[in-house]
């Protein structure tokens, strides 16, 4: 329960950081400026941990587990990448689009597919299903001619 609750913290701080470095470009750049940077990432991500531990009620070894947490994802990289992000910004929207161009290509190919499949299972099972009809309708046919004993068990009846 204290891990679930440290990884829950740990979440929530990494993405307001994260958020707050997104829309701050100085704070951004100061962040991905070297060792003094890192120096003020890592205070800068347990601070807030601990505030937001107050905040949530979060005491003692929650709000410890969670600010290192916190601290080891943001130190990791995740700046560098923000940055990489901002400043290839037209790339990624590329490779998105590019993406779900790929998706929609596939879905017509699947849906292509399918069809063809279709066809083919119509194509095999014809037989049986006009077996199939016939017989139905030689069951529901009225014969044309009656025989005797249909018209004498009918009469006495």
């Amino acid at each position: 329960m204290y891990l679930t609750m440290s990884l829950m913290l740990a979440f929530s701080s990494v993405v307001l950081e994260a958020f707050l470095v997104w829309n701050i470009p100085a704070l951004q750049r100061f962040y991905t400026s070297g060792k003094a940077g890192r120096i003020f990432n890592a205070v800068n991500s347990v601070l807030l941990s601990f505030g937001l531990g107050f905040v949530f009620g979060a005491e003692g070894l929650v709000a410890m587990s969670a600010a290192m947490i916190s601290t080891m994802v943001s130190i990791s990289g995740l700046y560098d990448g923000l940055n990489w992000v901002r400043t290839h910004m037209d790339e990624v929207t590329k490779v998105k689009e590019d993406t779900l161009e790929t998706i929609r290509k596939g879905a017509v190919a699947t849906r292509d597919i399918v069809a063809m499949i279709y066809g083919l299972v119509q194509i095999v099972t014809w037989p049986v299903r006009m077996l199939m009809k016939l017989s139905r309708w030689y069951q529901s046919r009225t014969p044309l001619i009656s025989s005797s004993q249909e018209e004498a068990h009918a009469t006495n009846h």
